[in-house]
């Protein structure tokens, strides 16, 4: 056993930051109208709009 232990506090604080959450929320943002229409140019699959709900619950898809 050696007579002193490693300093390991540079390491705990990497884990500390490591550990820490990235941001609050879910990832995402907004977009404008033509810059959807830029991104889905040369795409095959558009885009559709979707209408403010109500949204179908879970259970409505699971089987029975």
């Amino acid at each position: 056993m050696p007579d002193q232990l490693p300093d390991v506090s540079g390491l705990l604080a990497l884990l500390e930051r490591y550990r820490a959450p990235k941001r609050t929320g879910l990832p995402g943002g907004f977009a404008t109208e033509e810059e959807i229409a830029f991104a889905e140019r040369d795409s095959p699959i558009k885009g559709e709009r979707i209408a403010p709900g109500p949204w179908p619950d879970s259970s409505s898809s699971l089987p029975t």
